[in-house]
């Protein structure tokens, strides 16, 4: 896990999954790396493949009715509950129908010093849609990396 502050020349928005064989279907193995404007972090994570799936669809059809935020959230900061990491992805849609994601990433394999960042990345609703739809793809495991930018 890791957070760096970028020069000027690579500054912009991304999202980047990488696959890393393991129990597939069943389990997968997944490195996130995400930028902005300011600062990048990484995270290696475990997730089943329908979690993936269920966030990918609500991405794909968000806004829904009354519902103006998704949730992606995986393990727990909390040290009694023995998590390697922690991994949430938030996106909200704000007054001017912009969304804010906003993604928390800690590793907590140190209990004492868990390492953690927090980025905010903003988008159009349309750009969120296409997340969605690029992560309903990449669970069909016939990809090795997803990237949005």
């Amino acid at each position: 896990m890791g957070s760096t502050k970028k020069d000027e020349s690579q500054m912009k928005k991304s999202l980047h999954l990488i696959r890393i064989p393991y129990e597939e279907p069943y389990h997968l193995n997944l490195l996130i790396r995400v930028s902005n404007d300011d600062h990048s972090a990484e995270l290696e994570f475990y997730t089943s493949n329908e979690s993936l799936l269920k966030f990918a669809e609500d991405l794909e059809n968000f806004p829904m009715d009354n519902q103006q935020e998704v949730i992606w959230e995986l393990g727990s900061e909390n040290p009694e509950d023995k998590f390697g990491f922690f991994f949430r992805i938030h996106a909200t849609l704000n007054t001017s129908n912009d969304v804010s994601i906003n993604i928390r990433l800690c590793d907590n394999s140190d209990i004492i010093h868990p390492i953690c960042s927090n980025l905010i990345l903003s988008c159009n609703v349309e750009e969120l849609n296409n997340l969605g739809r690029l992560l309903n793809h990449f669970s069909v495991l016939g990809e090795m990396k997803l990237q949005w930018q």
